[in-house]
């Protein structure tokens, strides 16, 4: 909708997100300017990386029941991040993009844990504490999500939305 339409874009430096955003920059808006900020890239995985539960379970045994124990949100695997550190460093993306965006509508290109920690930061404020995890997993590829900016804080307005790629 026109009153939605980015002024700027704010993407990840991965590849697949700069894609992203060249696939989508024709109804979105070509010319709009594009940081890149590193902030918004997905979560590092460290030694699990390309490795899906079942072969996590396989290789690191000890390693997948610390991660049971702790929790998906507090669990940094060897060499990686936790989603709270993810959310620690989006909850610096949002301070910083409080001027540069003025209150403009914006775009974030980027993948579904940064969604999942813009959600709790923009949801619970950006000095909240964290909390257990987040009861709002798994954010689908391509999905989009949106909120507005309402007296200070912002609302939700859709969340893993789909619907246009029917």
């Amino acid at each position: 909708p026109g009153g939605e339409r980015p002024e700027a874009v704010w993407c990840s430096p991965y590849l697949r997100a700069r894609e992203t955003w060249e696939v989508a920059k024709d109804d979105w808006g070509a010319g709009l300017p594009v940081t890149v900020d590193e902030r918004l890239r997905d979560q590092e995985q460290g030694a699990f990386d390309r490795l899906n539960p079942a072969a996590v379970r396989e290789r690191f045994p000890e390693e997948a029941a610390r991660r049971e124990a702790v929790g998906g949100y507090a669990f940094r695997p060897p060499g990686g991040e936790s989603l709270a550190d993810v959310v620690t460093r989006v909850r610096a993306f949002v301070r910083d993009l409080a001027g540069p965006a003025a209150g403009r509508p914006v775009l974030i290109v980027a993948h579904d844990s940064v969604v999942l920690a813009l959600r709790h930061v923009l949801e619970s404020g950006v000095d909240a504490a964290p909390h257990p995890g987040p009861p709002f997993a798994p954010v689908l590829n391509a999905s989009v999500s949106a909120w507005r900016a309402v007296e200070g804080s912002f609302e939700l307005v859709r969340f893993n939305d789909v619907g246009h790629l029917a």
